[in-house]
This record gives structure tokens, sequence and C-alpha cells, in this order.
């Protein structure tokens, strides 16, 4: 994961306003930098502060949350105005990981958006983050790049392999190659004798 590889993917995923994927774009080395401190996938922070405020770092929500990913003072190492600032993401990855431990990711954003209270609700929370999360992954252009990279060096391989099975042939240089006398099928017989003698007649009837 590499901070322009995300900054591009934000700018580049539809349904994320020009403004919303500049501030987004900007905050692309704190999802990195707090993701890899802390174990968690930046594109599920960067999915998280999508969801919760369109990457607006000043936002409070209706219940005091703070920041661009929502966090809660009363429950964070910071404060409101800290969680407005450059600890706006730091905050949000280790509420997730603290609501995380050993469980799925799933699990997590569902504790993440509504606590110890009612899960059920919060089912559609976990889905969206997630989707909106494998939406930023797909539009990564550097990502896709490796990953094309990589398809082309296996097509060039896949012509230096040596099939099993395969026939072992003469080339004299000029024509096309020659299967080994020793590996060509008899002759002796019918000419026809490969073919399988045991398939059921038709019925005429």
């Amino acid at each position: 994961m590499t901070i322009l590889g995300l900054c591009l993917a934000i700018l580049l995923t539809p349904g994320i306003s020009k403004e919303a994927a500049s501030r987004g774009c900007m905050m692309a080395p704190n999802f990195v930098d707090s993701g890899e401190r802390h174990n968690q996938d930046p594109y599920v922070l960067a999915a998280i502060a999508w969801r919760e405020s369109n990457f607006n770092p000043k936002l409070i929500g209706s219940s005091g949350e703070c920041g661009t990913m929502q966090v809660l003072p009363q429950y964070s190492a910071f404060t409101c105005q800290e969680l407005q600032g450059r600890f706006g993401v730091e905050g949000g990855t280790r509420a997730l990981k603290g609501w995380r431990g050993k469980g799925s990711i799933g699990r997590a954003l569902y504790r993440y958006n509504c606590g110890y209270r009612n899960l059920g609700r919060c089912e559609h929370y976990s889905k969206d983050v997630l989707r909106k999360a494998s939406a930023l992954r797909k539009h990564n252009p550097i990502q896709m790049a490796d990953h094309e990279k990589e398809i082309e060096e296996t097509i060039r391989g896949v012509g230096k392999v040596d099939h099993p099975g395969s026939l072992p042939c003469r080339n004299d240089g000029g024509g096309r190659p020659r299967v080994s006398r020793r590996d060509r099928p008899s002759r002796k017989g019918n000419p026809r004798a490969h073919v399988q003698r045991s398939a059921p007649l038709l019925s005429r009837g």
C-alpha cells in the first residue's frame, strides 16, 4: 500500500465529490501510517472516513462525535479539538483496533458504529463500509498496474513451461517439428482401432 495509490484511489472512485476527494487525498498519509502501525487496513480506514464524515475533519456529530472518523472524545485519548486535527485518523484507528481485538472486521465495524447496543441495525453500516473499501481498492491505478504486470509476466511464462504428457519432438531447424518415430501410434491392424468400441449402439426404435 502506497500513499500515492490510496490518494489516487480516493480521487478516482465514483461517488466521492471533488471537494471531498481532495480532502481524502490529503489524509492518505494518515490512513496509511495509522493502518501500518496498528495493523489495520488503510482502505477500511478511508472507507470509514468516507462514510462517517465525507472526509470532513471539522465535522461534529449529533452525539458529540468529532473529526473525520467521528470518534467520541469521552472514549478516546484525544480531545474533540485534537480529533478535528491531525489525530482524527489516529483516534478512529485506535477505536477500530480496540473493537476488533481478535475478531472479524465485520463485527468490529458493528461495534464501531453501535457499541454494545443492538447490532442488528448496524449490519448495513458494516456492509456499506466494506463496500466502499472494496471500491477504493478497485480504483487504485497503481495496484491495478501491478496486477496487470503480474498477469503479463504469467502469460509470458506459460510458453516456457514444459507441459506434461507432450510428445518428444525433433526439429530439423527449418521445418515443422516431427514426432519421434518411437512415439508414433502403431499402424498395424485397423487404423481406426483407437476409436472407442464400447460406445452403446443407438436404438432404432
